[in-house]
């Protein structure tokens, strides 16, 4: 009997549970991928390097792999490229969903049409290209909107306008991340988000996770983690779930998997956001949702495309599984420390990085630009949470004191962006200018009135600011407090000692101010560059330029 062969669009880490679940399921796993050292053509059994936007160069793979393997299907997930799958199964006549289907599913104009005409609750919104910019045509929704490439995932170009006068700028920008040069200024929708998951077969629908999606950095749309189950009301979840619903059937998407990124909205109930004809990706389908249910999705999802039912995929378990996103300020990565300590937290499950030594990392615009993620799963919801936002905070990512995009970043005049680890705001930044920047002092190492010094064991002193009471509870996106993050820094405090400024130097408000901006990460840099001074008065001279440029 021949071995059944499948073929795998995608070799990157998302797409290796689907390389691993069909080798279990006795396939031959014929993988491809842009990338020649794609982490996923370890695993593979046979690997060969293609553009998975190249049509015609997967369907001339795809039948040489039949010719001399057989093949019984085509499958990806968590890639852009379920389209590029229906292509392929279309033209050999393998089991999946037609072409123009799976484009309705990829484009977001095309997708809002469909969902029109069948009467699914979407936003409303309009299609423009480069050549509407001239004089933008009526009918726009109404401020505020979200600006989004038609075809793009990962939040790519998606940013929220709510001005007409910012809105040409940024229509040119998430243009840069259209492949077609188009775009959609669609309905900006109020309340939560949810992921979900479903495997369709022959008309029906099986839900597989509902996950709460936690989105910050406005007015980007950066997902800094999700959590599954959810946590809404039951009601809440049964209409998110119908909307999702109806936008699979409406959409076409059978027999097939699909992933939704779903709405409720207090005033409008469930609003589909997006529907792709995959499964998800951000760690859900492949990680967190067989953490939390015992069930492994993608195993349904590739019997789909072998043509075969899925089978029942009942949760056999009841946990909560929560995944949380490293986040770093720009600069060049020093290095990373904690990673093994994240790890022996007893509920953390994974701990994958997507930075290394040396590499430029930026603060994120949308969810490709993250430095990598964590995973934990328990019995008890608190737990799960309690333990991936520990992992976080564990994992400290050093960056270069010589780099300047982190020194642009932390010293920008526009410290009201979103951006910042805690929130900035103009009475913060007015009790901040109360206390000086910096002061000298003459009495080595004893620190001035009203300083403080930063560890028993190390003569620097800092200038006192009593922070928010709020700041004692509320935690930036490493999961620490104030005080916590005082805390590391005192156990850091060492690499200091022997600073040349330690002794005649006492940072101040520009301290505090860049602790509230680039938490941690921030003040440690700025510690490390003033270190970089050998004489004082070069030392006062930079930090002058600092608190001026911030308005001190």
């Amino acid at each position: 009997m021949r071995k059944r062969s499948i073929m795998i669009l995608g070799a990157g880490l998302l797409q290796i549970p689907a390389i691993k679940t069909a080798k279990q399921l006795n396939c031959r796993t014929l993988v491809v991928d842009g990338d020649p050292e794609a982490p996923g053509k370890a695993e593979a059994d046979i690997f060969e390097p293609v553009d998975l936007k190249d049509l015609e160069g997967l369907v001339h793979v795809a039948r040489k792999w039949r010719e001399e393997y057989g093949l019984d299907g085509v499958f990806t997930a968590g890639t852009d490229f379920s389209a590029s799958v229906a292509y392929v199964a279309e033209a050999l006549s393998l089991p999946g969903i037609p072409y123009q289907t799976a484009l309705d599913a990829s484009h977001k104009a095309r997708m809002r049409r469909r969902f029109a005409k069948r009467g699914v609750p979407s936003p409303s919104f309009r299609e423009l290209g480069q050549e509407d910019l001239h004089t933008l045509p009526e009918g726009l929704p109404k401020f505020p909107v979200v600006v989004k490439p038609v075809d793009n995932m990962g939040a790519r170009g998606v940013v929220r306008v709510d001005s007409l006068a910012e809105l040409k700028s940024q229509i040119l920008e998430s243009l840069r991340y259209s492949r077609t040069g188009r775009v959609v200024v669609e309905e900006f929708i109020e309340g939560p988000e949810f992921s979900l998951d479903a495997l369709v077969y022959r008309g029906n629908i099986q839900i597989c996770g509902i996950a709460d999606r936690h989105i910050r950095f406005a007015p980007h749309f950066v997902e800094v983690g999700h959590t599954i189950p959810t946590s809404a009301p039951v009601e809440v979840q049964r209409e998110v779930i119908e909307t999702f619903k109806a936008g699979i059937r409406a959409l076409g998407i059978d027999p097939g998997a699909a992933k939704g990124d779903i709405f409720y909205s207090p005033g409008k109930g469930g609003m589909v956001g997006e529907i792709a004809a995959r499964l998800s990706g951000g760690y859900m389908s492949g990680w967190t949702y067989p953490y939390s249910s015992g069930v492994n999705l993608t195993e349904g999802a590739l019997k789909i495309a072998l043509g075969e039912d899925p089978g029942d995929r009942t949760p056999k378990l009841s946990y909560t599984a929560a995944e949380r996103a490293l986040i770093s300020i720009p600069g060049k990565v020093e290095r990373i420390e904690g990673v093994e300590e994240a790890k022996k937290i007893p509920e953390v499950r994974d701990v994958f990085l997507r930075i290394k030594p040396g590499d430029t990392v930026v603060f994120p615009t949308h969810n490709v630009e993250k430095c990598g993620n964590v995973i934990a799963a328990s019995e008890e919801r608190t737990k799960a949470i309690q333990a991936a936002e520990e992992a976080v905070s564990r994992i400290f990512i050093q960056l270069d004191p010589g780099n300047d995009d982190t020194e642009k970043f932390l010293f920008t005049p526009h410290w009201m962006d979103g951006r910042s680890y805690f929130p900035l705001s103009a009475t913060i930044m007015e009790r901040l200018r109360s206390l000086p920047w910096d002061t000298v002092e003459h009495g080595k190492g004893k620190g001035k009135i009203g300083s403080f010094p930063l560890a028993p064991e190390c003569p620097l002193p800092i200038l006192a600011f009593r922070p928010f009471p709020s700041l004692t509870e509320d935690k930036g996106w490493s999961y620490l407090t104030m005080p916590v993050l005082m805390a590391r820094l005192r156990s850091m405090a060492d690499r200091w000692k022997k600073a040349p400024w330690v002794g005649s130097w006492i940072p101040g408000a520009l301290f505090w101010y860049v602790a509230y901006r680039g938490g941690l990460q921030g003040v440690v840099w700025m510690l490390d560059r003033c270190t970089s001074y050998t004489t004082l008065e070069a030392l006062q001279e930079k930090v002058k330029g600092w608190a001026l440029s911030v308005l001190f």
